[in-house]
């Protein structure tokens, strides 16, 4: 279905008639392992959902996450 760019994950369930819990959402995040090794991660989370970004921090051990 071609539409707009829309911002909000709950703009676009509307546009496709689904709910949002339904929807996923793909966000790029940087993860900085140390001073010197980042690393770019792929989180895919439901529509109705929002990425924990102190688990990631916990799971890679690293020192920040961020968009």
């Amino acid at each position: 279905m071609d539409h707009e760019p829309e911002g909000t994950t709950e703009a676009v369930s509307a546009l496709r008639g689904h709910p949002v819990s339904k929807a996923a959402k793909c966000l790029i995040l940087m993860v900085k392992i140390d001073r010197r090794v980042t690393r770019y991660v792929l989180a895919v989370v439901p529509g109705d959902r929002r990425v924990d970004l102190n688990a990631l921090r916990t799971l890679f051990a690293a020192r920040y996450v961020g968009f």
